[in-house]
């Protein structure tokens, strides 16, 4: 049901078309037909005579499938005086029998009650929507099949793109299961080219032959229309479907979610929405972790690397989250790796002979250049120095690409670091700050040595 359609108004498109004849739908047959209008609604479904811009269309016969049984509507557009009038929903759930179609026309084209509209269905997403229902119903029995016994399904969604399973939550229903349900339909059955018998029956015959679900809907008027996969399930259904099996090519199972009270598995027959899924959600991280692990030639991944290569080849809902398991392992080695790293480096800044000192009144320079001795790994040095110095410090490391520096004075001497460091910001390239006893700076660009020493002999 529309969102915007609100009680009041739903009364009265109700009575409006009471006296109309239902919609005829002949999208089974044909993905084409003329149709003539029979009431017009603008956007908030108020009765109107003419239509330009946005509002909803009742046509007496139309091929557009409406949203109904998870299946999303069709996608297409329609045609008047060789101006196309684009298709935005279908819906035939306002008033049961009538389908309502949601339209946008341009400025020139004008819409009348009366006037005969060509209809044309996009046919990719049509039969994209056919290989994905069918197949929503042939992998809903593979799944039961591996389980060896029921569980309820609480509902499905499908459009063009992918289909979903929406089923109780039960323990024994995992991504191994679903994943062994995918194989059977791809490996059995799709090679079996089963065409599905399609026929319609009374709803007290489908209901004697337990056809019928608890949420299966039938209008009054209408039989019930049966899918029969032969050999494989036997349901109501009233979406579209393949001719046969084969034409759904491969299915694909791309997500699982365990719920409190569901699993939701989304799977498609779409080949082009299965290379883009598993191209965003595969292949791009593959690629980043290689592109990671090439960033440190130092540790051994090729146990990691091969596994990723094996990986990017199969496209399923296991890899990408055998993927996800093994970002946490390239993690956990990076961050070991780093850790003994940050030892040896802290180790070897701690050697005074990698350190040149200088006395600039006041302050004694320490001077180094190793782009590893970060303000990190030099920081406990400096505590440790300036207690044993009693005296004003300054580690200055400089290199290629830039220099970082440590002013650090003992809390009872009255040296002014502040004003030195403003002094620093100012006529340097440094940036940072801190607190009177210890001012951390670095510079992302080459600091010559002698701009420092000029504002301490100052």
């Amino acid at each position: 049901m529309p969102n915007n359609l609100r009680n009041d108004n739903l009364v009265k498109v109700t009575s409006l078309v009471a006296n109309l004849p239902r919609t005829t739908f002949v999208g089974f047959e044909s993905l084409s037909s003329q149709g003539q209008i029979i009431a017009l609604f603008d956007e908030d479904w108020k009765p109107i005579n003419k239509l330009t811009g946005h509002g909803w269309v009742l046509l007496n016969k139309t091929p557009f499938f409406a949203e109904g049984g998870g299946q999303a509507s069709d996608r297409g557009y329609f045609e008047k005086d060789q101006q196309q009038i684009s298709l935005i929903a279908v819906n035939k759930d306002v008033v049961a029998g009538y389908f309502f179609h949601k339209v946008a026309t341009n400025a020139k084209t004008e819409l009348a009650i009366g006037d005969s509209l060509n209809a044309f269905v996009d046919e990719k997403w049509r039969h994209d929507s056919s290989k994905n229902h069918s197949a929503l119903h042939i992998t809903w029995q593979a799944t039961l099949n591996q389980l060896d016994h029921f569980v309820d399904e609480v509902g499905s969604k499908l459009n063009g793109d992918k289909y979903q399973l929406q089923l109780a939550n039960d323990p024994s229903l995992t991504p191994e299961v679903a994943w062994e349900a995918t194989k059977h339909v791809n490996e059995i059955w799709i090679p079996a080219n089963i065409a599905p018998n399609i026929f319609e029956i009374s709803p007290e015959e489908a209901k004697a032959k337990n056809y019928l679900y608890e949420f299966t809907k039938v209008n009054p008027w209408e039989l019930v229309r049966i899918v029969e996969f032969p050999t494989i399930i036997t349901e109501p259904c009233s979406g579209t479907h393949v001719k046969s099996t084969k034409e759904m090519e491969q299915i694909y199972f791309l997500d699982f979610e365990r719920k409190a009270k569901s699993i939701v598995i989304d799977m498609t027959a779409n080949y082009d929405f299965a290379q883009q899924w598993f191209f965003d959600k595969l292949v791009t991280k593959i690629k980043t972790l290689v592109d990671k692990m090439h960033q440190y030639p130092q540790i051994d991944f090729v146990d990691i690397t091969e596994e990723l290569m094996g990986l990017e080849k199969s496209w399923n809902y296991l890899s990408i989250r055998r993927v996800n398991a093994l970002v946490n392992d390239i993690t956990k080695r990076i961050n070991q790796f780093e850790k003994e790293q940050v030892k040896l480096i802290t180790a070897e800044s701690q050697n005074p002979a990698n350190w040149n000192q200088i006395s600039k009144g006041e302050f004694v320079f320490w001077e180094t250049s190793n782009p590893n001795f970060t303000n990190k790994i030099l920081l406990p040095l400096a505590i440790n120095e300036v207690k044993k110095a009693n005296r004003p410090l300054v580690f200055l490391n400089t290199f290629a690409s830039g220099a970082n520096c440590i002013l650090i004075k003992p809390a009872s001497l009255e040296n002014d670091l502040k004003t030195l460091a403003q002094k620093l910001l100012t006529k340097t390239s440094l940036k940072g700050g801190g607190q009177p006893t210890l001012i951390q700076m670095v510079s992302n660009e080459p600091l010559p040595k002698q701009e420092i020493y000029k504002i301490f002999e100052k």
